[in-house]
Order: structure tokens, then sequence, then C-alpha cells
């Protein structure tokens, strides 16, 4: 009994901690620029947008550069070679920055969204 209580105050805990995702097709025509930075702090830029308004974007994810990493395997023993360790290479991709791109008509209110992948510079 005292195990599934436990398990129980787990999966609470578990579900009172995941954040739910943001429906930020709902917030179109309601949500103004006002409350996003409020709830996401100052955007990362703002540019004018065509017809008034403005375009904001924050960065939700820092990506990585690619990196390359060297190690040694495990030893071999051959009678022409010798004994030695191969080299074994890692190549780690480059995974790209992802910002949340907020654009807000004249009125102040969100007009439109999307998500922005922007490749990180080495």
């Amino acid at each position: 009994m005292k195990i599934i209580l436990q398990c129980l105050a787990l999966a609470l805990l578990v579900t009172a901690c995941a954040s739910p995702q943001v429906n930020w097709s709902g917030r179109v025509g309601s949500y103004t620029y006002d409350q996003a930075v409020q709830e996401l702090g100052r955007p990362q830029t703002v540019q004018p947008a065509p017809g008034g308004g403005h375009i904001a974007e924050w960065l939700t994810e820092r990506g990585t550069p690619r990196r390359i990493g060297y190690g040694l395997g495990g030893g071999y023993a051959n009678p022409d070679l010798g004994i030695g360790e191969p080299r074994v290479v890692e190549d780690y991709p480059a995974t790209p920055d992802k910002f949340l791109h907020l654009e807000f008509g004249a009125d102040g209110k969100l007009a439109a969204w999307k998500w922005i992948n922007r490749d990180v510079k080495d």
C-alpha cells in the first residue's frame, strides 16, 4: 500500500510540474505585445511590420555548433601491425537556434505566429 501511495504522489508531482503547450493559434486576435513581454520577457529582436505594427522574436531554444570528438576504441593485436588502439571519431551535427516569431498588427494584437530555426554560427 505504501508503494502505491508513493507512486501516486510521484505521478501527481510529475503532472503538476509539466508545463502545458501554448495554443498560439488560439491567441491570434486577442493576445497583445505587452502580454507577450510580460509572459516571455524582452524579445531578442523587434522590427516594424509592413502596414503598421511590429514583429518580435524570442529565442526559445539555444542550438549547438557542429562538434567532432576523437577517442580511443578497444585495443587489438595483429602479428603484422603489433598492438594498437584504433581512433574513434564522433561527429555531433549542429542543431539550430529556435525562435518564436510573433507578428502584431497596428492594433497591437497578435496577427500571426510561427517557429523559426536559424543555424548556429561557428
